[in-house]
């Protein structure tokens, strides 16, 4: 049993983690989408 729960334990961290890193991805490219320098790249094309 105990491995069992070791092992749901681990599954769940790992999912949580993921999400955290999509959410920190999401906010990341959101703040680049606001960040000033993107003006300068939309000129460059």
């Amino acid at each position: 049993m105990r491995e069992r729960t070791t092992v749901i334990t681990a599954i769940t961290t790992i999912e949580i983690m993921m999400a955290l890193t999509g959410a920190l991805t999401i906010a990341i490219n959101a703040q680049w989408y606001n960040d000033p320098f993107r003006g300068r790249y939309k000129k460059q094309k």
